[in-house]
């Protein structure tokens, strides 16, 4: 749905483009439709633009699903537990080049 939205909300700037108001909040929806986390995030975004840019883009933007927006959480956790074994190791090569040069803190 996200990418349904895109495409209209960039089609009713295109035609609407001798207006200034629905390329300001055009570029603004695009802007929250990348950075939302939530859904609620959208909702008043969605309403101004369906009124001012475009009917179905807004209509797009209020039917995001959730699961647009939740991370895959498998592969996060993995590169998390990734990191954490990285930053690990670093602190056992710290310590074992501290405890070589005489205990430096």
């Amino acid at each position: 749905m996200k990418g349904a939205a895109k495409v209209f909300i960039v089609l009713g700037m295109i035609f609407q483009f001798y207006l200034i108001y629905p390329l300001i909040i055009g570029g603004i929806a695009l802007n929250k439709l990348s950075n939302a986390k939530r859904k609620s995030e959208l909702i008043g975004i969605g309403i101004v633009s369906l009124i001012f840019v475009s009917t179905l883009g807004g209509i797009f933007i209020l039917c995001v699903r959730p699961s647009d927006f939740a991370p895959d959480s498998g592969n996060e956790e993995r590169a998390n537990r990734g990191r954490d074994d990285e930053n690990q190791s670093e602190g056992i090569i710290h310590k074992a080049a501290c405890d070589y040069k005489g205990g430096a803190k």
